[in-house]
């Protein structure tokens, strides 16, 4: 898992890298109705020491300019495959917003959606610990 947790750091981190780089710095912030860590059992019949991780939600007030919403997700999908995301499932694409997430083989997953406001977060798959487990957010590797 903490290798797992390492690279989905990195991917969030280069998610806002690059949307940073595109379309100017944001006031990226947790979401405060969102736990920024949480761990949970894995349905996971052959490995039941399994967990998923979420790295929680953050997100920035107001949106991305309608005309900029569909540059900006795909400067996220295309950042997802670059990190192993193969699959997109798309929630909401409409003059009101863009909503989608982001699957990867090993059952990781990833949300954006940029409306009211733009939001991203992140989820494991499920993956064992081999030391142990974080219990919160600051033990999360920061990329």
């Amino acid at each position: 898992m903490e290798q797992v947790i390492t690279h989905l750091s990195r991917f969030r981190a280069a998610i806002l890298q690059e949307l940073g780089h595109r379309f100017g710095p944001r006031d990226w912030q947790v979401a405060p109705n969102v736990p920024a860590f949480t761990r949970a059992a894995a349905d996971d019949g052959d490995r039941p020491e399994a967990e998923t991780v979420s790295l929680g939600t953050i997100y920035f007030d107001g949106a991305y300019p309608a005309s900029l919403r569909r540059s900006a997700a795909d400067t996220v999908a295309r950042t997802g495959k670059r990190f192993g995301f193969t699959e997109l499932v798309i929630q909401q694409d409409s003059t009101d917003g863009i909503a989608f997430t982001g699957r990867h083989p090993d059952g990781h997953t990833y949300r954006f959606g940029s409306g009211t406001t733009t939001v991203l977060s992140v989820r494991s798959g499920p993956a064992e610990w081999t030391g142990e487990p974080y219990t919160g957010p600051a033990e999360v590797p920061q990329a």
